[in-house]
């Protein structure tokens, strides 16, 4: 894994003070979602020699304390005096990656460090041309020897990370990971122990959700949205002219494929993950997304009626007029120059998986063809040349399961909806629930004067023994979803 790397070319953990060159942003990328803030060590990022002296004098001069300075920049210069206090190290895809190509290297966007990491031991003292190392990143790096060491170098970080999870941050890694194992499995690759590795997530993830999840709503974070009703507060702090896509029903796993279709792209993805709420249901989690409420908050908590009303009210209380304001159902958005927010709905992904024949890896294929059509990728150019910053989310995900029967009376919700949550109003039919295999949920942030039943990991509504790709209950496949940020590079 690229942490290891790096830990090997800065000296870690052998070295206690540190000033680490970090030529093409490797070790700040990876820092924090890699392990590099290791408890024993002070870690500072500074972008100019005053900073550097600034910080030095203040935490540095008066402790022995084992402490990292990264410096983006050799043109950085380092006063003489901390010089010699510091083991210098340069850091950069040339001393990292010396068998590829440095400038083909660094003209690829979105690379998947840790895979690459693992892919270039296979290649066996040799120096890569240019065309052979675009070649090596788009082909060659995706063999079954390479995916079998990867993927046992990913399970060992997995196991890892569950140790030490503590807060809603520590579960943005731990589901890129997840999510990159099980989209390796979905495109052919076999990946040793892959179910039991998602039980061992999905459990803790559980365990730690029964605990954490009523205080979620009321965190408050100024560098991500923590749940799908603080999206609208965050966009709205960190741009003059933001753009959200919700792409419906989008899963980590579709995201990792989203995110390959853009490695060519001149842009920046900054990536985490954010909690829908349960039961993950689109007229449940969507509304919330685009009223900036919890779903108690919202009259109609069961329907999408007024999705594009709460949209507009949210930014006219905010001080937009309500002709700059876009709302629309589409993958070709038309909009006017005028327009200084906008909110889009992609259906796709919601839409094939509901009627998906060949499980998760018949959604891999669709969306890799949907993917190859263009329009997402031209709708978000689009969007960018038109001065909008873009984000991109989702209101639930979805997860693999096995029908185990139907209902006579499907309760508020019927199975055409969500295969994987019931909710009563009046508990009138309820006797069936004894057929399943289903937990009564709290019902936290909804309606109390219904009663929601959620059904086990693997298990749905519809007939018996078949495979459903479907959503509404409570897997970290379902309930975490990705939002991410696109910057121009």
């Amino acid at each position: 894994m690229l942490r290891d790397i790096l830990f090997e070319k800065a000296g870690l953990p052998w070295v206690e003070r540190l000033i680490i060159y970090d030529t093409d942003n490797l070790v700040s990328r990876t820092a924090g979602t890699n392990g590099l803030y290791w408890d024993e060590y002070r870690v500072f990022e500074v972008k100019y020699s005053e900073e550097l002296r600034f910080i030095y004098e203040r935490d540095c001069r008066q402790t022995k304390e084992s402490t990292i300075f990264i410096v983006p920049s050799l043109d950085i210069k380092i006063p003489y005096d901390i010089y010699k206090q510091f083991t210098i190290v340069t850091v950069g895809l040339d001393t990292v990656f010396p068998r590829l190509d440095t400038s083909t290297l660094r003209a690829s966007r979105n690379i998947d460090f840790d895979y690459l990491s693992v892919a270039t031991k296979y290649l066996n003292g040799r120096r890569l041309t240019a065309k052979q190392t675009k070649a090596f990143l788009t082909v060659d790096m995706f063999s079954q020897d390479i995916v079998n060491e990867y993927s046992a170098a990913a399970t060992r970080e997995l196991i890892m990370r569950l140790a030490s999870c503590k807060t809603y941050r520590d579960w943005t890694p731990i589901i890129e990971l997840l999510s990159k194992l099980m989209l390796l499995s979905d495109k052919g690759f076999a990946i040793k122990d892959i179910q039991e590795t998602y039980s061992s997530v999905d459990s803790t993830f559980r365990n730690w959700t029964s605990e954490r999840y009523p205080s979620l709503a009321t965190t408050a974070d100024i560098s991500q949205p923590v749940m799908l009703h603080h999206v609208l507060d965050f966009v709205r702090r960190s741009s003059q002219k933001p753009a959200i896509i919700v792409i419906d029903g989008m899963s980590f796993v579709d995201w990792q494929l989203i995110q390959e279709s853009f490695a060519d792209a001149p842009w920046r993805l900054n990536v985490n993950a954010v909690f829908s709420f349960i039961p993950t249901i689109t007229s449940i989690a969507r509304q919330s997304l685009f009223s900036g409420a919890i779903p108690v908050q919202n009259a109609k908590t069961f329907s999408l009626a007024d999705e594009e009303k709460q949209w507009r009210h949210y930014w006219t209380e905010n001080g937009l007029r309500d002709d700059e304001i876009y709302f629309g159902k589409t993958e070709t958005p038309e909009i006017p120059d005028k327009i200084k927010t906008a909110g889009i709905v992609v259906n796709f992904i919601d839409d094939l998986m509901h009627r998906q024949l060949q499980g998760t890896p018949g959604m891999a294929v669709d969306i890799e063809t949907w993917l190859k059509n263009g329009t997402l990728r031209s709708m978000i150019e689009n969007l960018l040349s038109a001065g909008f910053d873009v984000f991109i989310t989702a209101d639930h995900g979805h997860t693999e399961a096995v029908g185990s029967g139907r209902f006579s009376k499907p309760g508020l919700l019927t199975e055409d909806v969500s295969r994987r949550a019931v909710i009563y109003k009046d508990f009138a039919g309820a006797e069936e629930l004894d057929k399943f295999k289903v937990c009564e949920y709290a019902g936290t942030y909804m309606p109390k004067d219904y009663r929601y039943f959620l059904f086990a990991n693997e298990e749905c509504i519809g007939d018996r023994d078949k495979k459903y790709i479907t959503h509404g209950s409570d897997s970290i496949e379902e309930l975490l979803v990705p939002f991410v940020r696109i910057g121009v590079v």
